[in-house]
């Protein structure tokens, strides 16, 4: 198991925020893999409060992709997905509509298995779903009939052909957020928005758990709050239209089971993955309530 601790170090050589591109020397913890063979720490902005983690031990295009079909297909289950579209994609849905992009050119960056893009297909947008796991683009493509590029955002080129792009749980991965940004912006029609949706570094889950919250470690290098998120999108040439959270019972009971160190409580979640993230729905709804939500949705204009 990977091993995370709380400790305020200097590191000596600064590194620039991936939000604000200020020089970050302060680090707040120290990552070691479970073999013990890498080491990073997770520095923390003084300016914007964003977190990343340097260096990043991911460092190639291909470590990052995700085959897994399970996940991507919220593991098979009806139930969740249909909470899913009921809970969050209707609202984001609106949102889009209300900004003037109904049934619009929409690029869905990092679309998976394509259940979500399928979606906003049938709500009347004309979707390319971008997807760099061969795997679960092969399944969209099969199962939902989607236009899917099988690419890495890095590696395309999109000229002003999209009025809306989706980033959903993507720039927490990458390096340089702030490149793929640009090269959204740069794909825009005028008029054009992006909605980004990254999990919530000041989620409830976070302050019960600690270290032992799941951090996706070393997978995810950002860890963003709403103000380092609205720093990193302007910066990018975009003017924010509305930040809001929302509650995802996806890490709870797993880092339940990893605070209190229970085999049992770890069988229980790997094998019965909807039941336990049912049962940890309360508390995601706690945080949200509190104002310690475990997603940010960012949606932003391209600035004129």
């Amino acid at each position: 198991m990977f091993c995370l601790e709380e400790k305020k170090v200097t590191v000596i050589e600064p590194y620039a925020c991936p939000a604000c591109n200020s020089s970050v020397n302060y680090a707040a913890y120290i990552y070691r893999n479970s073999s013990q063979t890498e080491e990073a720490h997770i520095l923390r902005c003084p300016n914007c409060t964003a977190m990343f983690m340097r260096p990043v031990l991911i460092p190639e295009l291909e470590g990052r992709q995700m085959d897994s079909l399970d996940d991507a297909e919220m593991y098979g289950s009806q139930l969740m997905k249909t909470l899913h579209e009921q809970l969050y994609l209707k609202k984001e849905i609106r949102l889009i509509q209300t900004a003037g992009q109904a049934g619009g050119a929409l690029l869905d960056v990092g679309c998976g298995a394509g259940w979500i893009s399928n979606i906003w297909a049938q709500n009347g947008f004309q979707v390319t779903g971008l997807e760099p796991s061969l795997n679960r683009c092969n399944l969209a493509r099969k199962k939902y009939g989607l236009n899917v590029v099988n690419e890495y955002i890095e590696n395309t080129e999109f000229e002003k052909c999209f009025d809306i792009s989706i980033l959903r749980h993507v720039i927490e991965h990458i390096q340089d957020p702030g490149s793929v940004l640009r090269k959204i912006h740069g794909s825009l029609k005028e008029e054009g928005v992006v909605m980004v949706i990254v999990p919530n570094i000041d989620c409830i889950g976070r302050y019960l758990f600690g270290v032992d919250w799941e951090w996706v470690l070393p997978w995810h290098c950002n860890f963003f709050n709403q103000r380092s998120l609205e720093k990193l999108i302007e910066k990018s040439g975009f003017e924010i239209i509305k930040t809001y959270q929302t509650a995802s019972p996806f890490y709870h009971f797993e880092s339940f089971a990893r605070k209190f160190d229970s085999k049992l409580l770890k069988a229980i979640n790997s094998r019965f993955k909807v039941a336990s993230m049912l049962a940890a729905s309360p508390v995601a709804m706690l945080g949200l309530a509190l104002g310690r939500g475990d997603n940010l949705t960012t949606l932003a204009r391209v600035r004129k």
